[in-house]
Protein backbone atom coordinates (compact mmCIF):
# COMPACT_ATOMS: atom_id res chain seq x y z
CA UNK A 1 0.00 0.00 0.00
CA UNK A 2 1.42 3.57 -1.00
CA UNK A 3 0.88 5.98 1.78
CA UNK A 4 3.28 8.63 0.87
CA UNK A 5 1.09 10.78 -0.10
CA UNK A 6 0.61 11.06 3.64
CA UNK A 7 4.46 12.14 3.69
CA UNK A 8 3.08 15.92 4.32
CA UNK A 9 0.96 15.25 7.45
CA UNK A 10 3.72 15.73 9.77
CA UNK A 11 4.59 19.15 8.28
CA UNK A 12 0.72 19.99 8.31
CA UNK A 13 0.21 19.35 12.35
CA UNK A 14 3.94 21.17 13.00
CA UNK A 15 2.45 24.27 10.75
CA UNK A 16 -1.02 24.24 13.06
CA UNK A 17 1.20 23.74 16.17
CA UNK A 18 3.87 26.74 15.68
CA UNK A 19 0.93 28.92 15.14
CA UNK A 20 -0.81 27.75 18.87
CA UNK A 21 2.84 28.98 20.09
CA UNK A 22 3.62 32.48 17.73
CA UNK A 23 0.44 33.65 17.81
CA UNK A 24 0.03 37.28 19.47
CA UNK A 25 -3.29 38.77 21.19
CA UNK A 26 -4.01 42.47 21.82
CA UNK A 27 -6.24 43.05 24.63
CA UNK A 28 -8.84 43.85 22.34
CA UNK A 29 -8.47 39.96 21.71
CA UNK A 30 -7.36 40.35 17.92
CA UNK A 31 -5.49 37.77 16.71
CA UNK A 32 -2.02 38.01 15.36
CA UNK A 33 -0.59 35.62 13.43
CA UNK A 34 -1.69 33.05 11.07
CA UNK A 35 -1.77 29.50 9.59
CA UNK A 36 0.75 29.22 6.13
CA UNK A 37 -1.14 29.80 3.05
CA UNK A 38 -0.43 26.29 1.52
CA UNK A 39 -1.74 24.83 4.12
CA UNK A 40 -5.75 24.57 2.88
CA UNK A 41 -3.81 23.36 -0.64
CA UNK A 42 -2.49 21.00 1.27
CA UNK A 43 -5.01 19.44 3.28
CA UNK A 44 -6.86 19.43 0.27
CA UNK A 45 -4.40 16.79 -1.09
CA UNK A 46 -4.65 14.71 2.15
CA UNK A 47 -8.02 14.74 2.03
CA UNK A 48 -8.18 13.32 -1.87
CA UNK A 49 -5.70 10.71 -0.81
CA UNK A 50 -8.38 9.95 2.59
CA UNK A 51 -10.90 9.50 0.53
CA UNK A 52 -9.47 7.05 -2.22
CA UNK A 53 -7.83 5.18 0.95
CA UNK A 54 -8.85 1.29 1.38
CA UNK A 55 -7.22 0.77 4.49
CA UNK A 56 -8.71 -0.56 8.24
CA UNK A 57 -7.83 2.76 9.43
CA UNK A 58 -9.22 4.93 6.79
CA UNK A 59 -12.23 5.90 7.87
CA UNK A 60 -10.58 7.54 11.55
CA UNK A 61 -8.07 9.24 9.22
CA UNK A 62 -10.73 10.77 7.64
CA UNK A 63 -12.04 11.88 10.51
CA UNK A 64 -9.04 13.37 11.89
CA UNK A 65 -8.59 15.06 8.50
CA UNK A 66 -12.01 16.65 9.01
CA UNK A 67 -11.08 17.72 12.16
CA UNK A 68 -8.20 19.99 11.01
CA UNK A 69 -10.52 21.27 8.03
CA UNK A 70 -12.54 22.40 10.85
CA UNK A 71 -9.64 23.91 12.35
CA UNK A 72 -8.91 25.27 8.91
CA UNK A 73 -12.04 26.70 8.07
CA UNK A 74 -12.52 28.11 11.44
CA UNK A 75 -10.10 30.17 11.16
CA UNK A 76 -10.12 31.50 7.31
CA UNK A 77 -13.62 32.75 8.20
CA UNK A 78 -13.88 36.37 9.46
CA UNK A 79 -15.27 35.68 12.84
CA UNK A 80 -16.76 38.81 15.05
CA UNK A 81 -14.44 37.43 18.01
CA UNK A 82 -11.02 35.93 16.73
CA UNK A 83 -10.32 34.61 20.37
CA UNK A 84 -13.26 32.47 20.70
CA UNK A 85 -12.21 30.97 16.93
CA UNK A 86 -8.82 30.52 18.21
CA UNK A 87 -10.66 28.54 21.03
CA UNK A 88 -12.72 26.89 18.60
CA UNK A 89 -9.70 25.59 16.19
CA UNK A 90 -7.69 24.48 18.74
CA UNK A 91 -10.54 22.14 19.77
CA UNK A 92 -10.49 20.87 16.72
CA UNK A 93 -7.16 20.00 16.07
CA UNK A 94 -7.00 18.37 19.60
CA UNK A 95 -9.62 16.27 18.70
CA UNK A 96 -7.62 15.51 15.19
CA UNK A 97 -4.66 14.48 16.94
CA UNK A 98 -6.63 11.78 19.64
CA UNK A 99 -7.13 10.53 16.18
CA UNK A 100 -4.32 10.55 14.73
CA UNK A 101 -2.04 9.55 17.47
CA UNK A 102 -3.07 4.99 17.37
CA UNK A 103 -2.18 5.71 14.01
CA UNK A 104 1.35 6.32 13.94
CA UNK A 105 2.27 2.60 13.35
CA UNK A 106 0.05 2.65 10.69
CA UNK A 107 1.76 5.43 8.77
CA UNK A 108 5.25 5.64 8.73
CA UNK A 109 5.19 9.54 8.01
CA UNK A 110 3.64 9.90 11.97
CA UNK A 111 5.98 7.66 13.52
CA UNK A 112 8.28 9.81 14.66
CA UNK A 113 5.85 13.08 15.15
CA UNK A 114 5.63 12.18 18.24
CA UNK A 115 9.35 12.32 19.50
CA UNK A 116 11.79 14.99 20.70
CA UNK A 117 14.51 14.44 17.85
CA UNK A 118 16.60 12.87 20.79
CA UNK A 119 14.71 9.87 20.85
CA UNK A 120 14.06 8.82 17.45
CA UNK A 121 16.40 6.00 17.58
CA UNK A 122 14.89 4.61 20.44
CA UNK A 123 11.35 4.83 18.85
CA UNK A 124 11.32 1.08 18.83
CA UNK A 125 12.13 0.52 22.08
CA UNK A 126 9.55 3.29 23.20
CA UNK A 127 6.94 1.75 21.56
CA UNK A 128 7.13 -1.42 22.86
CA UNK A 129 5.03 -3.04 25.62
CA UNK A 130 6.40 -4.37 28.82
CA UNK A 131 5.07 -7.75 29.68
CA UNK A 132 4.78 -7.38 32.97
CA UNK A 133 2.20 -4.24 32.71
CA UNK A 134 -1.41 -4.80 32.30
CA UNK A 135 -2.69 -1.81 32.61
CA UNK A 136 -4.06 0.79 29.94
CA UNK A 137 -0.85 2.85 28.62
CA UNK A 138 -1.01 5.80 25.59
CA UNK A 139 -3.31 8.86 25.39
CA UNK A 140 -6.95 7.78 27.21
CA UNK A 141 -9.49 9.18 29.58
CA UNK A 142 -10.08 8.69 33.36
CA UNK A 143 -13.87 8.23 34.45
CA UNK A 144 -14.47 10.98 37.62
CA UNK A 145 -14.45 9.78 41.12
CA UNK A 146 -14.69 10.70 44.82
CA UNK A 147 -13.81 14.21 44.96
CA UNK A 148 -12.85 14.82 41.36
CA UNK A 149 -13.94 14.96 37.67
CA UNK A 150 -12.59 12.90 34.39
CA UNK A 151 -9.06 13.71 33.53
CA UNK A 152 -6.64 13.13 30.57
CA UNK A 153 -3.84 10.92 31.25
CA UNK A 154 -0.58 10.51 28.93
CA UNK A 155 1.05 6.67 29.85
CA UNK A 156 3.95 5.75 27.85
CA UNK A 157 3.79 2.86 25.93
CA UNK A 158 6.67 1.26 27.16
CA UNK A 159 5.37 1.78 30.68
CA UNK A 160 6.84 -1.05 33.56
CA UNK A 161 5.19 -1.54 37.24
CA UNK A 162 8.79 -2.50 38.06
CA UNK A 163 10.08 0.99 38.48
CA UNK A 164 8.69 4.46 39.98
CA UNK A 165 7.81 6.77 37.18
CA UNK A 166 7.88 10.69 37.55
CA UNK A 167 4.63 12.54 36.94
CA UNK A 168 3.34 15.77 35.11
CA UNK A 169 0.35 17.23 36.35
CA UNK A 170 -0.60 19.95 34.07
CA UNK A 171 -3.49 22.63 33.96
CA UNK A 172 -4.75 23.89 31.28
CA UNK A 173 -5.83 28.10 30.82
CA UNK A 174 -9.39 29.48 30.60
CA UNK A 175 -11.89 27.67 28.58
CA UNK A 176 -9.59 24.86 27.94
CA UNK A 177 -9.63 21.53 29.26
CA UNK A 178 -7.09 18.93 29.55
CA UNK A 179 -7.60 16.50 26.95
CA UNK A 180 -6.23 19.60 24.52
CA UNK A 181 -3.36 20.60 27.11
CA UNK A 182 -1.78 17.26 27.50
CA UNK A 183 -0.90 17.24 23.67
CA UNK A 184 1.34 20.05 24.85
CA UNK A 185 3.20 17.47 26.97
CA UNK A 186 3.40 14.18 24.75
CA UNK A 187 6.64 14.43 22.85
CA UNK A 188 8.50 14.90 26.05
CA UNK A 189 6.41 12.39 28.16
CA UNK A 190 6.69 9.89 25.29
CA UNK A 191 10.80 10.28 24.58
CA UNK A 192 11.51 11.01 28.29
CA UNK A 193 9.06 8.54 30.24
CA UNK A 194 7.17 10.83 31.59
CA UNK A 195 3.05 10.09 32.80
CA UNK A 196 1.08 13.29 32.14
CA UNK A 197 -2.05 14.13 34.16
CA UNK A 198 -4.07 16.84 32.90
CA UNK A 199 -6.91 17.44 34.51
CA UNK A 200 -10.06 19.44 33.97
CA UNK A 201 -11.08 23.08 35.90
CA UNK A 202 -14.75 22.19 37.50
CA UNK A 203 -16.01 25.29 35.68
CA UNK A 204 -14.77 27.02 32.46
CA UNK A 205 -11.15 28.00 34.59
CA UNK A 206 -9.58 27.24 38.29
CA UNK A 207 -11.35 28.83 41.16
CA UNK A 208 -9.30 31.36 42.54
CA UNK A 209 -12.02 32.39 44.73
CA UNK A 210 -11.93 29.19 46.20
CA UNK A 211 -8.78 27.50 45.19
CA UNK A 212 -9.26 24.86 47.87
CA UNK A 213 -11.76 23.16 45.33
CA UNK A 214 -9.75 22.68 42.74
CA UNK A 215 -6.68 22.00 44.57
CA UNK A 216 -8.40 18.77 46.31
CA UNK A 217 -9.12 17.18 43.11
CA UNK A 218 -6.10 17.88 41.70
CA UNK A 219 -4.43 16.19 44.42
CA UNK A 220 -7.38 13.33 44.33
CA UNK A 221 -6.53 13.04 40.69
CA UNK A 222 -2.73 12.11 41.57
CA UNK A 223 -3.94 9.52 44.27
CA UNK A 224 -6.50 8.07 41.66
CA UNK A 225 -3.47 7.51 39.47
CA UNK A 226 -1.27 6.28 42.00
CA UNK A 227 -3.62 3.36 42.40
CA UNK A 228 -3.23 2.57 38.75
CA UNK A 229 0.30 2.82 38.38
CA UNK A 230 3.62 2.76 39.90
CA UNK A 231 4.94 6.53 39.90
CA UNK A 232 7.55 8.70 41.95
CA UNK A 233 5.68 10.65 44.76
CA UNK A 234 9.13 12.43 44.95
CA UNK A 235 9.03 13.33 41.44
CA UNK A 236 5.66 15.41 40.85
CA UNK A 237 5.62 18.39 38.90
CA UNK A 238 2.90 20.59 39.47
CA UNK A 239 2.55 22.91 35.95
CA UNK A 240 0.05 24.85 34.17
CA UNK A 241 -0.57 27.85 31.59
CA UNK A 242 -2.03 31.03 31.82
CA UNK A 243 -4.83 30.91 34.87
CA UNK A 244 -3.05 27.00 34.78
CA UNK A 245 -0.04 28.74 35.59
CA UNK A 246 -1.72 30.99 38.33
CA UNK A 247 -3.95 27.98 39.98
CA UNK A 248 -0.16 26.07 40.24
CA UNK A 249 0.81 28.49 42.76
CA UNK A 250 -2.16 28.14 44.51
CA UNK A 251 -2.81 24.95 44.40
CA UNK A 252 1.58 24.18 44.79
CA UNK A 253 2.79 26.55 47.50
CA UNK A 254 0.07 25.34 50.44
CA UNK A 255 0.13 21.67 49.28
CA UNK A 256 4.27 21.61 48.63
CA UNK A 257 5.04 18.21 49.85
CA UNK A 258 3.40 16.65 47.47
CA UNK A 259 5.59 18.59 44.51
CA UNK A 260 9.16 18.33 43.53
CA UNK A 261 8.84 22.08 41.88
CA UNK A 262 5.88 24.01 40.56
CA UNK A 263 6.22 25.50 37.11
CA UNK A 264 4.07 28.35 36.46
CA UNK A 265 3.93 29.43 32.49
CA UNK A 266 2.83 32.88 31.36
CA UNK A 267 0.58 33.08 35.05
CA UNK A 268 -0.44 35.96 36.68
CA UNK A 269 0.73 36.44 40.08
CA UNK A 270 -2.46 36.59 41.75
CA UNK A 271 -3.20 39.14 45.18
CA UNK A 272 -4.14 35.96 47.24
CA UNK A 273 -0.65 34.63 46.49
CA UNK A 274 1.03 37.39 49.29
CA UNK A 275 -0.20 35.99 52.37
CA UNK A 276 1.55 32.51 51.61
CA UNK A 277 4.68 34.19 50.91
CA UNK A 278 4.24 36.39 53.90
CA UNK A 279 3.58 32.50 55.68
CA UNK A 280 6.33 31.33 53.50
CA UNK A 281 4.31 28.28 51.94
CA UNK A 282 7.18 26.15 49.75
CA UNK A 283 9.28 28.35 50.26
CA UNK A 284 11.60 25.34 49.65
CA UNK A 285 10.37 24.53 46.33
CA UNK A 286 11.57 24.87 43.51
CA UNK A 287 9.79 27.16 40.88
CA UNK A 288 10.55 27.74 37.49
CA UNK A 289 8.65 30.91 36.19
CA UNK A 290 8.53 31.31 32.57
CA UNK A 291 6.80 34.49 30.56
CA UNK A 292 6.82 36.15 27.67
CA UNK A 293 7.57 39.61 27.03
CA UNK A 294 4.80 40.56 24.60
CA UNK A 295 2.76 38.87 27.03
CA UNK A 296 -0.55 41.49 26.42
CA UNK A 297 -2.78 39.43 28.85
CA UNK A 298 -0.64 39.37 32.53
CA UNK A 299 1.86 42.26 31.71
CA UNK A 300 5.41 41.03 32.25
CA UNK A 301 6.27 43.88 34.42
CA UNK A 302 4.40 42.76 37.24
CA UNK A 303 5.78 39.25 36.88
CA UNK A 304 9.01 40.73 37.27
CA UNK A 305 8.34 42.01 39.99
CA UNK A 306 7.20 39.11 41.98
CA UNK A 307 9.96 37.17 41.08
CA UNK A 308 12.07 39.82 42.70
CA UNK A 309 9.61 39.91 45.69
CA UNK A 310 9.91 35.94 46.07
CA UNK A 311 13.81 36.30 45.41
CA UNK A 312 13.90 38.57 48.35
CA UNK A 313 11.56 36.20 50.57
CA UNK A 314 13.80 33.20 50.04
CA UNK A 315 12.29 31.18 47.87
CA UNK A 316 13.80 28.98 45.17
CA UNK A 317 12.77 31.02 41.53
CA UNK A 318 14.48 30.62 38.71
CA UNK A 319 13.36 32.96 35.83
CA UNK A 320 12.77 32.45 32.27
CA UNK A 321 11.69 35.28 30.22
CA UNK A 322 11.08 34.90 26.61
CA UNK A 323 11.62 38.10 24.54
CA UNK A 324 9.47 37.56 21.54
CA UNK A 325 6.96 35.35 23.37
CA UNK A 326 3.20 36.45 24.21
CA UNK A 327 0.53 34.40 26.10
CA UNK A 328 -0.23 30.96 23.85
CA UNK A 329 0.81 27.18 23.87
CA UNK A 330 4.01 26.29 25.23
CA UNK A 331 4.90 23.01 23.38
CA UNK A 332 8.61 24.15 22.52
CA UNK A 333 8.88 25.72 25.76
CA UNK A 334 8.05 22.84 27.78
CA UNK A 335 10.73 20.60 25.61
CA UNK A 336 13.45 22.94 25.76
CA UNK A 337 12.97 24.78 28.93
CA UNK A 338 10.24 23.35 31.56
CA UNK A 339 11.35 19.40 31.05
CA UNK A 340 15.35 19.83 31.44
CA UNK A 341 14.57 21.77 34.45
CA UNK A 342 12.40 19.29 35.79
CA UNK A 343 14.93 16.75 35.24
CA UNK A 344 17.69 18.25 36.95
CA UNK A 345 16.01 18.75 40.31
CA UNK A 346 17.36 14.97 40.50
CA UNK A 347 15.85 11.40 41.21
CA UNK A 348 15.40 9.16 43.99
CA UNK A 349 15.32 6.31 42.01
Amino acid sequence: MDLSAFDTLPELLGAFETFHETVLFDRSGTLQGSLPDTLPDALAALETAGAELDAPFATALREALGHLRDAEQVLAKRAPDPSIAFLQQRRSFAEAMHQLYPLRGELPSLASFWLLPSAFGEREALETASPDNDAPVGLFERPAGKGFGAYSLYVPESYTASRAWPVVVALHGAYGRGREYLLTWLRPAKSRGLIVVAPSSADVTWSILRPHRDASAILAVIDDVATRYAIDPARVLLTGLSDGGTFTYLAGLPNAGRFAGLAPVAGDFHAMMDPMLRRELGQTLPILIVHGARDPIFPVRSIRSAVELMSHLDYRVDYEELPDWGHAYPYSIHERLVLPWFEALGSTT
